[in-house]
């Protein structure tokens, strides 16, 4: 079982994340996709040939596919899922950087795979693309300074859009919290508990 943590860049995920998991009692994942040649290769073919950006994204979610599998056993709490992988694949399509055609083919693959491996629920950690920019900004990470307010902007209008749906089309219980300003871990906890306790109770 794993619950999924998504939301833009920015936003502050990665900090909320192992406080989360300690207040649910489960194992924090934190997103390292940095640590495998395999999404490096990619990333490195896509940085000199901006035309290589489906095959990226497709090794990127090859990637989570396998985490997912492999947290369907025991208790999880994971820094995004292959929903994340949909929705900056979207925006790279609008953005021109691969054909709409290649974007479907790619949106029918990953939500067979989330069909497949699907998380328990889904915390979506909405925030202003403002925000979510000065909060990006002020941490001063060398590999997101080429992000401009208008990719943020992007980035937040296809979460919104785009998560909602497609956990409705998978049936996976969604929640969205507002996080233009940070919310104590315990509360998100409390949602998160609740929300499992109605699920269940309609099961």
């Amino acid at each position: 079982m794993y619950i999924s943590l998504e939301a833009s860049i920015g936003v502050g995920k990665s900090t909320l994340l192992p406080m989360l998991a300690e207040e649910l009692g489960i194992t924090a994942v934190e997103e390292d996709l940095t640590s495998g040649s395999e999404f490096l290769e990619a990333l490195d073919k896509f940085n000199k040939d901006k035309s290589k950006a489906l095959n990226l994204q497709v090794t990127l979610n090859k990637i989570r596919n396998r985490l997912a599998k492999s947290h369907l056993v025991g208790e999880y709490l994971t820094e995004r899922s292959m929903l994340s992988d949909i929705v900056f694949t979207k925006v790279m399509a609008d953005s021109g950087f691969m054909p709409k055609s290649d974007y479907r083919l790619f949106y029918s693959m990953a939500m067979e795979n989330l069909r497949n491996n699907p998380p328990e629920t889904v915390v979506f950690l909405a925030c202003d693309a403002q925000v979510a920019y000065d909060r990006m900004m002020s941490r001063g990470r060398s590999e997101e300074s080429n992000n401009d307010l208008q990719y943020m902007i992007d980035l937040e209008e296809a979460h919104e859009d785009m998560l909602v749906e497609m956990c409705s089309d998978l049936d996976i219980p969604f929640i969205r919290l507002d996080y233009n300003s940070f919310v104590d871990p315990k509360i998100v906890a409390n949602s998160i508990n609740r929300m499992q306790f109605l699920t269940a109770m309609g099961e």
